[in-house]
């Protein structure tokens, strides 16, 4: 049997987590985990780890 879920996930406050680094969230690794809970069991997965782009500026 296939089961399909999806969420939409937001964003982190960038403010908040550059206070807990103690500076800059650019180039700092971050994994994204999600817990399951299927049937009673908690399973948890993880993403490989992502880094948050600087955004570029677009000449105008």
């Amino acid at each position: 049997m296939d089961l399909k879920a999806a969420d939409k996930i937001s964003p982190p406050n960038w403010g908040a987590v550059e206070r807990k680094l103690g500076g800059n969230s650019y180039g700092a690794m971050f994994l994204l985990e999600v817990d399951l809970e299927i049937n009673g069991t908690v399973q948890t997965t993880r993403s490989a780890h992502l880094a948050r782009q600087q955004p570029t500026a677009i000449p105008t």
